[in-house]
């Protein structure tokens, strides 16, 4: 038998081997009881004045699990508009049971009615939008900003 014959299946398998403990690990936000925020997409990227509304995509996390509110006066998301500065709240029912404390992780979508341009005269705007969230301990978190976002006229 050929040396080289006996030696193919040794290397084979360590070559194996290492490829398989080769992993990459996914990119993940760490938890903690300030929650997280990010704006993952900002749909249509150009809109009527007075006419299209604008839907922002919200990832968030937050470790304890204290995000929302019961009472429907309270909110927890804040946007915005740093033409005017104009912030328009929302509100989101509790995420996890109320006491629970877990990790939670998902996707909002917030709706932007209306948008307007600041100057009427204007054929169009850029707009640049933030965005935050706060927990029911009072937590704020990052702020995130949108993509960039186009008012025209109707």
């Amino acid at each position: 038998m050929n040396p080289i014959t006996r030696i193919f299946p040794w290397l084979a398998g360590l070559v194996l081997l290492l490829f398989s403990a080769c992993k990459k690990e996914p990119f993940s936000v760490p938890l903690d009881e300030v929650p997280y925020i990010e704006v993952r997409a900002a749909q249509p990227s150009v809109v009527r004045a007075l006419t299209d509304s604008l839907v922002l995509d919200l990832y968030y996390t937050d470790a304890d699990g204290d995000l929302g509110f019961a009472e429907a006066d309270s909110a927890v998301v804040y946007v915005t508009d740093a033409r005017f500065p104009l912030t328009e709240s929302f509100h989101v029912p509790p995420m996890a049971p109320v006491g629970t404390p877990v990790a939670i992780t998902g996707v909002w979508q917030v709706v932007l009615d209306r948008m307007i341009l600041a100057d009427p005269a204007a054929a169009s705007e850029s707009v640049a939008l933030s965005v935050r969230i706060r927990d029911r301990a009072g937590h704020w978190s990052n702020v995130a900003l949108a993509p960039a976002i186009t008012v025209v006229q109707p």
